[in-house]
């Protein structure tokens, strides 16, 4: 199958928990700052995955889809592109 990579900025909590159970494994580690958003590290870097990042929801609230246009609802042209 081939891969796509949309560049969403978008980590699903399916993905999530997967590091979370498999992630040691690999050199990851997962936790939360202490503005309760979930922290990556791993071998080479450091993330941290904010609210807009991991609910969906978030990111199609009228008010960020004023601020951020549809580059912030990955399924809606940019107008940046026009792609």
């Amino acid at each position: 199958m081939p891969v796509i990579d949309t560049h969403t900025h978008f980590f699903p909590q399916e993905w999530i928990d997967l590091l979370e159970s498999e992630g040691q494994a690999h050199g990851v580690t997962l936790g939360r700052n202490d503005s309760g958003a979930i922290t990556f590290a791993g071998p080479g870097i450091r993330q941290v995955f904010a609210k807009p990042f991991i609910d969906l929801g978030v990111r199609r609230t009228p008010e960020a889809l004023r601020r951020h246009g549809d580059i912030a609802d990955a399924g809606r042209r940019t107008r940046a592109t026009g792609t």
